[in-house]
């Protein structure tokens, strides 16, 4: 169940959220930056990025968000471009938060439908004429296969 958008908000809360015992030690930076659990950025809030953290960030927060994200079949991760050209594996099933069909500049690619499991970094290969660099989580390129 979502965090509530206005009132009070506990370390309780939070954690309970973060699908850890209510009564665990908290702390709100750790939690913030994905150290206690990794951050769901289908939740339509999110704390930010900025340290210090501070409690208000987590109204809304909804770890178990799923913002419909799109799947698709892709091989990887590869250390290098050219191996995942190579090797034309498709076979494993990944998600994307984009609007195309596949993931493109810029969209969030994951391991899972929910969206908790970033993909780990690499390249992809997508189809026969494309491969895509997955950094962090993201896409940062997009490029051909010979």
């Amino acid at each position: 169940m979502p965090l509530p958008s206005s009132g009070e908000i506990s370390f309780s809360d939070i954690n309970t959220e973060l699908g850890q015992s209510s009564d665990a030690e908290l702390s709100i930076d750790d939690a913030a930056q994905g150290n206690v659990s990794t951050i769901n950025t289908n939740s339509a809030n999110t704390p930010d990025s900025s340290t210090p953290h501070s409690i208000s960030e987590w109204y809304g927060y909804d770890h178990s968000a799923t913002a419909g994200l799109t799947e698709f079949n892709a091989g990887g991760p590869f250390e290098e471009s050219f191996l995942a050209c190579e090797i034309q594996d498709a076979g494993g099933t990944f998600y994307h938060n984009g609007a195309e069909s596949l993931p493109t500049n810029g969209d969030s690619v994951y391991e899972d439908d929910s969206g908790s499991s970033a993909a780990p970094s690499g390249w992809y290969f997508v189809n026969i004429d494309n491969v895509v660099y997955v950094d962090g989580g993201s896409v940062s390129d997009v490029s051909a296969c010979p």
